[in-house]
């Protein structure tokens, strides 16, 4: 059984998976595995990965039979891992090559967290680069920390490394209630944040591409009424995960408000639905 696996779900995505591929087998850390869960490509995803999987025993190659949705097949991915540590990795992302041995690094060094944050570099199609790095500390009080998580995440800390674990029942719980693409990365992360089980890893950098997008309407941004269907349940499944820690009194009231902000950011601003309702425009 490998160390880490790092599921790659995909859909279409002949033009760049093998560039991604490319990049996890020349990973640092070697004791891996790759799961490629394959949404029923109707391109030649599929050839593509199995010449690599026919020369890289770690790659192994799963196809759906029908397309299940985006959502479904991130599961699969993560239901097919054998492995204590788990990542996810966009087909169309890349990161350094260091990034399993960075991430796994951080992670051993802390028994406590659950999850390991990577530095996050974001390429846009006109060339240009954004970098997110990880939090600065110093924040004296629980709260304060907590608050600065939620303010500073990027939702590729998603594709940090995870203890198996703890993402399965996460990730389970999240997308039972909350059934759309937008924003179920950043509502998995929740827990992870407010119990403060997150470290970081800025030698480990995630590079997030910009590209187009193709396949069931993933990244499309949902109608109005739907913003506000998604509101209710972000903050419905953030209110579940802070009843799994126990947390009451002043810092449950305290919580509730940076989660107030937390999913105006991460869904839909309340001033933006404001704003629709008035002008009749976004």
């Amino acid at each position: 059984m490998a160390t880490v696996t790092i599921g790659v779900p995909v859909y279409n995505g002949a033009s760049l998976i093998a560039e991604c591929l490319e990049c996890l087998c020349n990973q640092t850390f070697k004791d891996i595995e790759i799961v490629v869960s394959d949404n029923a490509s109707t391109d030649e995803t599929g050839d593509i990965v199995q010449q690599y999987a026919a020369r890289d025993p770690r790659i192994r190659y799963i196809r759906q039979t029908e397309n299940i949705g985006m959502m479904k097949n991130f599961k699969a991915a993560l239901d097919a891992a054998r492995s204590p540590f788990f990542t996810f990795r966009c087909h169309d992302d890349l990161s350094s090559n260091n990034y399993i041995e960075a991430l796994l690094a951080r992670m051993m060094g802390d028994p406590e967290a659950r999850l390991a944050a990577p530095k996050v570099e974001t390429r846009r199609k006109d060339g240009t680069a954004r970098y997110h790095l990880p939090p600065a500390g110093g924040a004296d009080s629980k709260l304060s920390q907590i608050n600065n998580l939620l303010r500073q995440s990027h939702q590729a800390w998603f594709c940090g490394m995870w203890k198996t674990a703890s993402l399965r029942p996460a990730l389970a719980h999240v997308w039972e209630r909350y059934d759309s693409p937008w924003g179920p990365d950043h509502l998995t992360l929740y827990s992870a944040l407010i119990s403060r089980e997150v470290v970081f890893a800025p030698d480990a950098v995630y590079i997030q591409r910009i590209t187009p997008k193709s396949g069931d309407g993933a990244y499309s941004k949902p109608k109005i009424w739907e913003m506000l269907r998604l509101r209710r349940i972000f903050m419905q499944v953030c209110r579940d995960f802070r009843r799994e820690h126990n947390i009451s009194g002043f810092q449950e009231f305290a919580l509730a408000a940076m989660t107030w902000s937390h999913t105006g950011r991460r869904v839909m601003k309340m001033r933006d639905i404001v704003r629709y309702f008035l002008l009749g425009r976004w």
